[in-house]
């Protein structure tokens, strides 16, 4: 019995490897390193279109512009936190794994 391999195979164990190449950092890749640095971490305004913050179902735009929140230093002192104040760090996994599968498809 003859057993070659035909141009069809090739191409099929080809395109296996370069999928798997793409598929294994996926599945090998920390998924805790993806989160924004925290000196990069985002404002409100800039996270608007991504996130969402409540407090006790208000939205925290709208404490914050009350002034009815504070923040309690060493000391004891309360200081009202501005938006200035709030920063995101964000989880980009998600976004990270989403182009590995893209790529690999």
């Amino acid at each position: 019995m003859d057993r070659r391999i035909n141009g069809l195979s090739i191409v099929g164990i080809i395109m296996l490897f370069v999928s798997l190449g793409h598929l294994i950092p996926m599945l090998v890749e920390r998924g805790d390193i993806w989160w924004t640095p925290k000196q990069l971490a985002l404002s409100l305004g800039e996270a608007e279109g991504r996130v969402r913050i409540y407090l006790r179902d208000e939205p925290i735009e709208d404490r914050l512009e009350k002034g009815c929140l504070y923040v309690v230093n060493e000391e004891g002192n309360r200081q009202k936190v501005g938006r200035d104040d709030v920063r995101l760090r964000l989880n980009n996994w998600d976004r990270r794994r989403a182009s590995l599968l893209t790529s690999a498809i």
